[in-house]
């Protein structure tokens, strides 16, 4: 199975999701990739909040640097995870909405650091919930 999330700039919500995926992940069949609608920087406060809030979890981003979906990467996924409260449905094509799941896991200002810590724990907690329903 491969599962991609999805968040608007792939800077922080979509790279938490893929980083805890595999973390907690034991199926090493499943294969994770985080993207982006559309890309923009990631702010040195929002990397260093990521970084702490996943080392307190022993998991880590593979990079910092953003990646935009496009049709390739919707069609390798078998799942798509948009997790992200304003990422919306008609971004994508109607097939690809067939094999989506949307979380509204809310964006954070760069400098709102318990937000981001808040929607760091909320997607914590949506990723052990994901892997619960996989494994069932």
């Amino acid at each position: 199975m491969r599962i991609l999330f999805i968040c608007k700039y792939n800077r922080f919500r979509s790279k938490v999701a893929e980083a805890l995926f595999n973390k907690y992940n034991k199926d090493k069949n499943i294969e994770v990739k985080s993207a982006g609608t559309k890309i923009d920087i990631t702010h040195p406060n929002v990397s260093q909040t990521i970084t702490t809030e996943l080392k307190s979890r022993k998991a880590k981003v593979t990079t910092h640097t953003p990646i935009m979906f496009d049709d390739s990467l919707l069609e390798w996924a078998d799942k798509i995870i948009v997790a992200a409260d304003d990422v919306h449905q008609d971004l994508f094509p109607k097939w690809a909405l067939q094999k989506a799941e949307f979380w509204a896991i809310p964006d954070c200002h760069q400098s709102d650091t318990k937000c981001i810590t808040d929607s760091a724990n909320l997607i914590d907690d949506k990723i052990k919930q994901l892997i619960k329903k996989l494994n069932a």
